[in-house]
This record gives C-alpha cells, sequence and structure tokens, in this order.
C-alpha cells in the first residue's frame, strides 16, 4: 500500500490558505466536507488546526484504517488530496505525491496481497528444496546480510521459516523488516514480525512494515472453546497474500516461531474448507492446509499484511 503521512500532508500545507467557496466548485473535493475544516467559519482553511481537520476529511473516504495516513492508491483519496495542494498553491505536496508513485510503481498503487501470494506460489514452485532443515538456502533478497542468488551451504540444518517469509516479500515488491531498520541485514526470528507492525512499532523502535489484521494472545490462558472461536475468527479474515505469525509456547526465540503466507481461504463459519498457506517445512517449502486446530497449541497469533513498498535492489 502507498501511503501520505497526516504530518507530511499538514508540514506541506503550513502557512497557505484555502478558500472554502472556491474549492466546492473542485469536482475531485466534492465528496469532502469542507466547511468542516473551516474550524473557525471564515471562509479559509488556514492553519495547523484546519489544516488537521482537512486531512481527517480527506481521510473519511479512505479504508487504510489508520488516522494517521491515507491510502494514495485509492483514486478518489488522490484526487482529493492534488485538489487541495491546487487550492492551496502547495507545490511541495504535490511533489511529496509525485515521489510516493515513483517509489511504489505506476499510478502509486505498488505491491499488493496478490504479489505477495504470487511470490510464495513461486518459491514454493521453484525453490521448494532450499527451505527444508538439511537444505542449503537459496537467497533471493540482495539487501540481506547474506549473499544472494548461491547455495548458502551454512544454513544446513536450520529452520528457514522467517527466510521464506522475508524472501517471499522482498520477491513481492515489499520490503520486509530487518533487525536495526537500516534496510538491511537480517530478518526478525519467526516470532518476532510481529514488532514491525502498526501497533506494536513503536513501542519497540521499529519502523511499520505491516498493519495487524487480528491477534489472538496467550492462547494457551483460554478454555478450548474461547481457543477455537477466536482462532477462527482470525482466520476467517485471512486473505491470499496476508501473513500468520506464530509464536510457540516458551521462551524459545530462535526457533520459537513459525511463518505461513495465505495463498488461498475457503474456510467457512461452520469450520469447513481450510487456510492454505506456503511455508518453510521439515522438508521442504510447500503449501498446506491449515485449520483451527493446527493453533491451538501456540502462544501468540498474528495475522498481518505488508504495506511497506520496496525502494531499490527489488
Amino acid at each position: 500500500m502507498s501511503s501520505i503521512k497526516r504530518p507530511d500532508f499538514n508540514r506541506h500545507l503550513q502557512n497557505t490558505s484555502i478558500d472554502v467557496n472556491k474549492a466546492k466548485q473542485d469536482t475531485d473535493l466534492a465528496g469532502v466536507n469542507l466547511d468542516k475544516a473551516d474550524l473557525n467559519h471564515d471562509g479559509k482553511i488556514a492553519g495547523a488546526a484546519e489544516t488537521d481537520q482537512l486531512f481527517l476529511e480527506i481521510d473519511k473516504m479512505d479504508r487504510d484504517g489508520s488516522y494517521q495516513s491515507m491510502d494514495v492508491g485509492n483514486d478518489k483519496v488522490k484526487s482529493a488530496i492534488l485538489a487541495a495542494a491546487d487550492q492551496a498553491g502547495a507545490p511541495g505536496l504535490k511533489a511529496h505525491m509525485a515521489r510516493i508513485e515513483q517509489m511504489t510503481g505506476t499510478g502509486g498503487t505498488g505491491p499488493t496481497n496478490t504479489d505477495v501470494a504470487k511470490a510464495a506460489d513461486d518459491l514454493v514452485s521453484n525453490y521448494a528444496q532450499n527451505y527444508g532443515v538439511d537444505d542449503p538456502w537459496f537467497n533471493l533478497d540482495p539487501k540481506h546480510a547474506l549473499p544472494a542468488n548461491v547455495r548458502l551451504g551454512g544454513l544446513k540444518g536450520r529452520w528457514k521459516c522467517n527466510l521464506f517469509a522475508g524472501n517471499v516479500m522482498a520477491k513481492a515488491g515489499f520490503e520486509p523488516p530487518y533487525y536495526g531498520n537500516r534496510g538491511s541485514g537480517e530478518y526478525p526470528n519467526a516470532n518476532q514480525f510481529f514488532k514491525w507492525s502498526d501497533k506494536y512499532a513503536g513501542q519497540y523502535g521499529n519502523k511499520e512494515h505491516f498493519k495487524l489484521k487480528a491477534e489472538v494472545l496467550n492462547v494457551d490462558q483460554m478454555s478450548s472453546d474461547e481457543k477455537k472461536t477466536a482462532i477462527m475468527e482470525l482466520l476467517k479474515k485471512a486473505e491470499p497474500g496476508d501473513f500468520i505469525f506464530v509464536d510457540h509456547r516458551g521462551a524459545d526465540v530462535s526457533d520459537g516461531g513459525h511463518c505461513r503466507v495465505v495463498t488461498e481461504n475457503t474456510l467457512d463459519d461452520q469450520g469447513n474448507g481450510a487456510v492454505k498457506c506456503a511455508q518453510a517445512s521439515h522438508g521442504q517449502a510447500e503449501v498446506q492446509d491449515e485449520k483451527v486446530f493446527d493453533f491451538t497449541g501456540e502462544e501468540h497469533i498474528w495475522l498481518m499484511k505488508a504495506t511497506k513498498p520496496r525502494v531499490g535492489n527489488s
């Protein structure tokens, strides 16, 4: 998802003014309540408070789930922002939007969940033998700390689910999280990816790479019925291209979790069907059918969607 952050929008409209009556004639602003952004009712939108309110009014057309950003892949949102920039005489805001488009692809839409699901299927089809515990890894991410496009025999004997998840993100056009937040390096362990989601990134000093769609915490403390209900609700929200990360019971970190990439979801309200997930396993990378009982023995479960487009070395 390509997005503009609330502080960036407000910064570019500093020291500008929008004539409310004139702006109402702009069809690209037809869905925006400009009067509500005019807090002091003087016919102008100006100043920090009114600019911030304008952001919130445009954000009402958005569905990215955050009041701190707007998805500029949404054509109505994008058009409204550009119209506001024109009305305010704010070329900096238009230039900022152009940079977002340049970074994330034509039209600013960037990679999608579909790209993630396709990348996962590709790794299973073409590199399955590089994701078994006893196999060498074949890294596809030039930003990873280890060399790309060579067989890495030093990783024989290691579980590779986090390597699978990170390479899927890179191949799909998303930026995987790297320890240190330097834009390169090593991927987090499987049960640490949640620390780069919108809910948790701030408290761990990380950059956001995911939207947290759902989570089930402390599964081991729930009754049998509570587990089934909570896990079912999470799995019903899973869409192709989403990631499911789990933390196994216990304090282990290096092999204390697992990563899955959703490729299909046929699960219904009665528990029929399954969530198909591409993943590294003991023998090789493969797609497995997952149901509620596959998660009842975990400690924590996170359903997340990649959001940070990749820039360079894609």
